[in-house]
């Protein structure tokens, strides 16, 4: 059921994406000097959905999305990051927001309002319905010794919260228990990759583990088993 839509920007530009109800959408931006490069569609709102879009340019535009993803309204756009987003979560009850961009900066957000939460204090007790930013407490022990934080790319916790796994520059896909808030947790290393990975992600019933390659451009599918004894 993908279903391509667009909707007009204020700078006359358009902004066409295509998008599988309850997944992760992919969004192809035209407009001038701006790219898209992260979009997550949450359908957790008990009173309709949001739709948050990282560009290259440091901004995040967040949308509401109703009558079955056909019609598009802008809630406006959260602004405090100095390079592109690349991560965004949404909390369980889709108040808040947590994004990660290039240069390694985790900061939060009120979804109504659009503004910076500035106290990490006063977000402790967030429940995140996805975790795919590198950096928070929770994700501590994926960073290995000397790492300088351009090594992990991807991360990913499945549906349970009960696993989150890693991709990172030297070829591997790691596994770990989650939450993992203490340094060099413990893993399941897995290879198969010819070059580094980009991107993991558990499917919908937690059944597998996609990874993707760079330089080899392989998609590899990892069977979980036993998901409470992998580690």
């Amino acid at each position: 059921n993908t279903q391509r839509f667009g909707h007009e920007m204020q700078s006359g530009r358009s902004l066409r994406w295509s998008a599988c109800p309850g997944f992760t959408v992919c969004v192809w931006a035209h407009w001038q000097q701006v790219h898209v490069i992260v979009c997550v569609f949450s359908a957790v709102m008990a009173d309709g959905r949001m739709l948050a879009v990282g560009a290259r340019d440091s901004i995040l535009f967040l949308y509401t999305v109703e009558d079955d993803m056909k019609t598009i309204g802008r809630v406006g756009k959260c602004s405090g990051h100095a390079c592109a987003v690349k991560h965004v979560d949404w909390s369980t009850d889709s108040q808040y927001l947590q994004t990660v961009s290039a240069d390694y900066e985790l900061l939060y957000w009120r979804a109504t309002t659009c503004k910076q939460v500035t106290s990490p204090i006063a977000m402790r007790d967030v429940i995140w319905a996805t975790y795919t930013c590198p950096i928070g407490f929770p994700v501590i022990g994926i960073w290995p010794e000397g790492a300088d934080g351009s090594d992990i790319n991807a991360v990913h916790r499945n549906s349970t919260s009960s696993l989150l796994a890693t991709g990172d520059d030297f070829s591997k896909v790691k596994v770990f228990r989650y939450p993992l808030p203490q340094p060099r947790s413990q893993c399941r290393e897995m290879t198969g990759h010819g070059s580094h990975v980009t991107n993991v992600h558990f499917t919908h019933d937690d059944s597998l583990l996609i990874s993707t390659g760079g330089r080899d451009a392989a998609i590899l599918q990892w069977q979980v088993l036993q998901p409470d004894t992998i580690i």
